[in-house]
């Protein structure tokens, strides 16, 4: 006997878009990026002492995940708005792009470890 009942995620989506928009998601994620900034920048100064906190390390560490699944979740949310709207393939074109940035990125790394070994 299967369970046919809506998961948490799925009650999630079709509350989400129902109540918030697109203009609404677009406008979190807005909010949520930032979150997730300040809450590195937090992280950074910790670790780097630029600034005295009672935040611990730790705690500081734990609030950038927080902020990642909060991210994660309004990413997802656009990515099935733009499915529901006919863009079908927009999963896809991440993956693609993501390769072409990784392997880029690679090929930098290269080219520096080949400079430094010219240099030395």
């Amino acid at each position: 006997m299967s369970d046919d009942r809506p998961t948490l995620r799925d009650l999630m989506k079709m509350l989400f878009i129902k109540k918030v928009g697109a203009e609404g998601l677009l406008e979190q994620m807005i909010e949520e990026s930032s979150e997730l900034i300040k809450a590195v920048s937090k992280y950074e100064r910790i670790c780097k002492s630029y600034q005295p906190t009672e935040l611990h390390e730790d705690a500081a560490r734990e609030h950038i995940v927080e902020e990642i699944a909060d991210i994660e979740l309004v990413i997802e949310e656009y990515l099935d708005l733009l499915e529901k709207n006919g863009d079908i393939k927009v999963r896809k074109r991440i993956e693609t792009i993501q390769k072409y940035k990784m392997l880029r990125a690679v090929k930098r790394f290269a080219e520096r470890d080949i400079n430094d070994q010219m240099e030395s």
